[in-house]
């Protein structure tokens, strides 16, 4: 028997390997740290989305601090940015024997158990494409006008109705 070991040496094709790994490397790298999500999505426009509350309490409605971001709740994707608050007014408690609004009463001392009822309204401004099959939320998400979300921002969570979509 023949007991003699055989020494492997290092050749071109063993150091063509070794570089394309590392080049591949160095372009993974490259693409994971200059990656910017702007670029993605640099065809997106800004818009305004104008939602309504229909029912919310009046301790809740401080709540709505100017430039949260909201979430939608479901899956966790970013709506936009809270810009404002339009109006409150108090909501609708029921209707008369006449079909008159009767309001939520205006209570002195409210607490959590009693206090006023509002419907207000507001808009964020999202980013976003009007296509033929409707608005593209973040380019991914199609939502449309007069559909209710679940939405939570850094100090509420809520249900809101989209009244419109515009451009900003």
């Amino acid at each position: 028997m023949n007991n003699e070991i055989k020494k492997s040496r290092f050749n071109a094709i063993d150091g063509v390997i070794i570089l394309l790994v590392i080049l591949c490397l160095v372009a993974i790298a490259y693409k994971a740290i200059t990656f910017d999500e702007n670029s993605v999505n640099s065809n997106l426009k800004e818009y305004r989305i104008h939602f309504k509350v229909d029912d919310i309490s009046s301790s809740s409605y401080d709540y709505f601090v100017k430039g949260d971001t909201l979430r939608i709740k479901s899956s966790g994707r970013v709506l936009g940015k809270l810009e404002g608050i339009n109006q409150h007014l108090p909501a609708v408690g029921a209707y008369n024997e006449n079909g008159g609004k009767v309001l939520y009463p205006s209570i002195e001392n409210p607490t959590i158990y009693n206090d006023t009822r509002y419907s207000l309204s507001g808009y964020v401004t999202v980013k976003g494409e009007m296509t033929e099959n409707g608005f593209l939320l973040n380019g991914d998400y199609y939502i449309a006008s007069n559909t209710s979300l679940y939405v939570i921002s850094e100090h509420i969570e809520t249900e809101i109705r989209i009244i419109d979509i515009i451009e900003k």
